[in-house]
């Protein structure tokens, strides 16, 4: 040991000065603050170069103690504290992030991995069901995570009131309330899935919610109508084209058998069909088959036949009601056989008709008393 120390004072200067060794070439004394300093200006600090082996086979390593691992060519550092023992110190090659001020960057042209050393993506992060945690002032509140198979955006059991938005030029377009419910157009909703705003439904503009493509078939909704369309023209609207029924109001009325129910009243402006043959023109209803009421109300416009009594209204005799029956089989004014048959018949107007011929009877009848009264006076 006193071979090397002499050795040391004959090849290089030493400044000893309270118990702090200067070595250098200059004769300058150590640093107040240095146990040893050294200065040069050819030449440097060598430090022990061991094997990744035999670096990690120092049996009680201090504190602080380096060496060169000349299988991975860098330096190693102790610490020996919960983050492990040794620790390779960061050389230029790996320096990819730097710092101005408080401000941390990465000018990495490549990938950064988490968890893996083949990224993929800008950040790619490999883990059992990792997942980015957001903190307000050093609370949690929102995630982003990978699960199974499944990703999850959300906020955590602890935020009670937090809610979650979707948000495009500065607005809020789409919200998940902390209870579930669901809102587009409106950050508030207060029904499961609420939309809160959008066009009038038409041909041309597309409502509130709109279903298939605009060039095809679809369907429009607005906050109180639905469309169906088809390449921008109008087109029709099936209600249970496939089965089942339809029920407008209370369905307890009602059963299985019936397509349509509806329970109220129900207004129609237009032509209304039953059944297969297409609406005769001119006609509001059309029924293709039997109908069946309790009770039938006609109501005709005017000139109901009680004019029939009038003293102004000219009543056949019975022998030209005779003859017209002997020519033409039925009675006057009354539509034939064959009218009713290609034409059909109108309840209304054949019920005036018939209340004419009843009228008309009725004058026949008074008429043949009165002569059978006289027949019996001249006896």
């Amino acid at each position: 040991m006193k071979s090397i120390i002499v050795l040391l004072i004959v090849i290089v200067p030493l400044g000893i000065s309270a118990q702090s060794i200067a070595v250098n070439t200059d004769g300058s004394q150590p640093d107040n603050s240095a146990i040893l300093d050294i200065k040069s200006n050819s030449k440097g600090l060598l430090v022990p170069r061991l094997t990744t082996l035999q670096r990690t086979s120092i049996a009680g390593p201090a504190l602080g103690l380096t060496v060169f691992d000349i299988d991975t060519y860098n330096y190693w550092t102790y610490r020996g504290d919960v983050n492990g023992g040794w620790v390779e110190l960061l050389h230029s090659l790996d320096k990819h992030w730097t710092r101005v001020g408080t401000t941390v960057y990465n000018l990495n042209p490549g990938n950064i991995g988490l968890g893996t050393n083949s990224p993929t993506e800008k950040l790619s992060i490999n883990a059992i069901d990792p997942a980015i945690n957001f903190l307000n002032n050093g609370t949690e509140k929102g995630f982003l995570q990978s699960s199974g198979n499944h990703m999850r955006i959300g906020t955590y059991n602890t935020n009670a009131t937090g809610n979650l938005f979707f948000h495009t030029m500065g607005i809020d377009r789409m919200s998940v309330t902390y209870e579930g419910k669901i809102g587009i157009g409106i950050s508030n909703p207060v029904g499961r899935f609420q939309i809160g705003s959008g066009d009038n439904a038409s041909e041309t503009t597309h409502g509130y919610l709109m279903m298939g493509p605009v060039n095809g078939a679809n369907l429009v909704l607005d906050n109180n109508e639905i469309l169906a369309r088809n390449n921008g023209n109008s087109s029709h609207l099936y209600l249970q084209n496939s089965g089942g029924n339809v029920y407008i109001g209370d369905a307890a009325n009602f059963n299985s058998a019936h397509r349509l129910g509806v329970d109220g009243n129900t207004v129609v402006t237009g032509n209304l069909r039953v059944g297969t043959t297409a609406t005769p023109s001119g006609y509001r209803l059309a029924v293709d088959g039997k109908v069946i009421c309790t009770e039938l109300m006609v109501r005709l416009v005017s000139n109901w036949p009680d004019y029939v009594f009038s003293n102004h209204y000219k009543l056949r005799s019975i022998q030209d009601l005779e003859n017209f029956i002997n020519k033409n089989n039925h009675l006057p004014g009354i539509p034939s056989a064959n009218e009713i048959e290609s034409t059909g018949l109108s309840v209304g107007e054949m019920q005036k008709l018939q209340m004419e011929k009843i009228e008309e009877l009725t004058l026949y009848i008074i008429e043949l008393k009165k002569e059978i009264d006289k027949l019996k006076s001249q006896k």
